[in-house]
């Protein structure tokens, strides 16, 4: 059984309690018997509900949270995460006094749990207490934003992971823990370039933007204490930093060079003697700017390789300053260059829309990761593709062996025309293909066709997912439903195995 729940209720415009909580019975259930293709395949199970108030940017709120992820289909061999409850004060950054320093906090309370195979952190208490300070300073076109942090976190239970062979689980140790830094960094952003570019023949203008942005951080106190706590939430995962990074942004802006008119209105012009003329005015506008296009690049460079000490080789090590910019969230060994990071988002044609995110691992020689996700919609159609492509190093599982390299890549598609609640004829299809398995994980076809009476639609949908526990799922599914207006429906055909977008989702691109 997979049921899920969504609710929010307003108290009041700064107050308001919302959750989504979901409850799974059995992994293999979700496998073996979930109509939608992304749920079916998902390994995570996650509920939330969230009580906040918010008067003048101070945040008090409370936090009812549990996680689940499923790392294969046998029982048991699973994480669960508990928050229960996690209370958090939180002050929006605001001016100190009258001078040019803002301060903010971020702070909580919590009681958490967690467990997994052979390990088990239970009525574990944490204690977060994070006040900062920043002075925004601009200048000639230059944005600096310099920020000092004080963090002191505490915890009545740590841990004690085993530092050398293969990878082997972590003991608990009832010993308390605190942890303490200190923080500072600062945010470089000198003037953006700008030139213009006439495109007569095409009646056009370009503008091509360049914004530099500079960034150092560092974060001292940790040290090889940072292996000792127990990993719950990104609270946990904070360590000796030393990095500097770039990112350099393109902007490139398209606009009509030909005025438009922007409005009209009937006036009467008098000429002295008495006599009116009706007249029209037009008001002529200029274009309006469009962005065209983006394109970003950074890298972080890691003067310290090894963050203070924190870093364990041959295992996965999980840190606040690997979290953004790698694609894989974790290392397994010491490295000064995080892989290069490109982002290109493509909206020159109106209803296209390109986004390229792709990170290159420098040291590997190789892809760390290449998303790909392109909409187009034209009249009643929409056509679109996604593809997705990880590279990352896995643990060292045993002594003397090269650890693996986990690898996905797979390919989505999908077309739309009209909607199924639409008039006369309706089409969607879309599939999944997994170029490691070399097998097409999914695939369908949902075809309607509306009468001003009635309505008939016809689906076809495959599952291919492989073994599922001690069975496998590779079915065919043939569907109907017969719509009568203003009656009701017969037939198979329901919202959650319907081939059509969920029209209660964002747009598809």
């Amino acid at each position: 059984m997979d049921v899920s729940i969504l609710g929010r209720k307003d108290f009041s415009p700064a107050t308001r309690v919302s959750g989504a909580m979901e409850y799974l019975s059995s992994y293999v259930y979700r496998l073996v018997f979930n109509d939608n293709y992304a749920q079916a395949i998902s390994s995570e199970v996650s509920s939330e509900v969230v009580f906040t108030h918010n008067h003048k940017g101070m945040i008090p709120s409370v936090w009812l949270d549990r996680f689940q992820s499923f790392a294969s289909t046998t029982n048991g061999d699973e994480v669960k995460i508990l928050r229960l409850p996690l209370v958090r004060y939180d002050v929006l950054d605001r001016p100190l006094g009258s001078g040019l320093l803002y301060w903010g906090l971020d702070s909580s309370l919590g009681y958490l749990n967690r467990s997994e195979p052979f390990f088990y952190a239970r009525n574990v208490g944490r204690l977060d207490f994070h006040p900062h300070l920043s002075m925004p300073i601009s200048a000639a076109g230059w944005s600096f934003l310099p920020e000092v942090a004080l963090r002191d976190t505490a915890y009545t239970i740590s841990q004690t992971p085993a530092l050398t062979g293969p990878f082997t689980t972590p003991k608990i140790s009832h010993d308390a823990l605190n942890r303490t830094d200190l923080e500072a960094s600062i945010d470089i952003r000198p003037p953006a370039l700008e030139r213009d570019y006439g495109l007569p023949l095409w009646h056009r203008e370009l503008r091509h933007v360049i914004e530099p942005d500079l960034n150092y951080r560092y974060v001292g106190g940790i040290g090889s204490q940072a292996r000792n706590v127990l990993l719950f939430d990104t609270t946990d995962v904070a360590s000796d930093v030393n990095e500097a990074g770039f990112s350099l942004t393109q902007r490139f802006y398209l606009r009509p060079t030909d005025a438009k008119p922007c409005g009209a209105s009937d006036k009467d012009t008098n000429d002295g003697s008495g006599a009116t003329d009706d007249t029209k005015s037009i008001a002529i506008c200029p274009s309006a700017p469009r962005e065209w296009a983006t394109w970003e690049i950074a890298q972080e460079y890691f003067i310290d390789p090894n963050f203070g000490g924190a870093l364990i080789p041959g295992r996965r090590n999980v840190f606040d300053a690997t979290l953004d910019l790698m694609a894989p969230t974790f290392l397994t060994s010491p490295r000064n260059l995080a892989p290069i990071t490109s982002r290109i988002r493509f909206e020159a044609i109106d209803n296209l829309r390109i986004q390229w995110d792709l990170a290159y691992d420098t040291i590997a020689g190789e892809l760390a990761a290449d998303n790909i996700f392109a909409g187009y919609s034209f009249g009643r159609t929409t056509l679109g593709l996604g593809h997705a492509l990880l590279n990352a190093v896995a643990d060292q599982v045993s002594k003397g062996v090269a650890p693996s390299t986990l690898k996905s890549q797979q390919i989505q598609p999908f077309l739309e025309i009209g909607k199924p609640s639409g008039n006369g004829f309706n089409l969607a299809v879309n599939g999944g293909y997994d170029f490691l398995q070399h097998l097409v994980q999914y695939e369908g076809a949902q075809a309607v066709y509306n009468w001003n009476c009635c309505g008939l639609t016809l689906g076809y949908r495959r599952f291919e997912l492989g073994n599922v526990g001690s069975t496998s799922r590779d079915e065919t599914q043939w569907l109907y439903s017969f719509t009568l207006a203003n009656f009701g429906n017969v037939g198979d055909i329901r919202r959650a195995n319907s081939v059509f977008r969920d029209p209660t989702l964002p747009p598809a691109y």
